[in-house]
C-alpha cells in the first residue's frame, strides 16, 4: 500500500463536512478537489 497514494491523504483530511474549511458551499469542485492554502 502506498502512503502517497492519493486515496490514502484524502483518508487523512478531515470530513468536507466543516463549513470553516468550505468557503464555497455551493461549489461541488471544492469538495472534492484539494484545499488551498
Amino acid at each position: 500500500m502506498a502512503a502517497n497514494s492519493p486515496q490514502d491523504w484524502r483518508r487523512r483530511q478531515p470530513p468536507p463536512a466543516a463549513p470553516s474549511l468550505s468557503p464555497s458551499p455551493s461549489s461541488p469542485s471544492s469538495c472534492c478537489a484539494p484545499r488551498k492554502k
